[in-house]
């Protein structure tokens, strides 16, 4: 398993000469190619460090360091990602939060009021259809009549 790798690119002659010292101290390379004729590029586990940097120096190549491989290269990020982390899970945590009170409404006890607000709807209703008959007036209507409609008049006004 990769942990991590480092890479180097190496400028010199002899390039296979290294690898096979290399490949002698029990080195691991990965990704191994040829830039051209003097550079070499290759990647190594982190734990061989002081392996390879005693060969290179030994043999004498330049050498520029290339950007890390693995997975513990994502793993050496976490501490960048660690504060936006934790500033999301608190965000989301205060909106679940926020909304247990916001849109929580219960009624209780309106069975009375529910049966008032049908009979009242029921003598609209009638009211209506009487309505529709020519010369009809709501003085017409029996005072009963008219406290019902009356009634369902103040229950729509109320709901509004």
């Amino acid at each position: 398993m990769r942990a991590l790798l480092q890479g180097i690119s190496c400028q010199g002659l002899g390039a296979e000469r290294l690898l096979e010292k290399l490949k002698a101290a029990g080195v691991r390379l990965y990704d191994v190619r040829r830039q051209d004729a003097k550079t070499l590029c290759f990647y190594y586990e982190s734990r061989d460090q002081e392996r390879v940097s005693g060969l290179l120096k030994s043999l004498g190549f330049a050498c520029t360091p290339l950007p890390a491989r693995g997975y513990a290269r994502r793993l050496a990020q976490w501490p960048r990602l660690v504060p936006g982390a934790i500033a999301l899970l608190t965000a989301l945590c205060c909106l679940a939060f926020s909304l247990q009170f916001v849109w929580r409404i219960d009624i209780s006890g309106a069975g009375a009021y529910a049966g008032e607000v049908r009979q009242g709807a029921a003598a609209r209703q009638a009211q209506i259809r009487r309505s529709n008959q020519p010369n009809l007036r709501r003085s017409a209507l029996s005072p009963a009549q008219n406290r019902l409609g009356a009634r369902a008049d103040s229950g729509r006004n109320a709901q509004n």
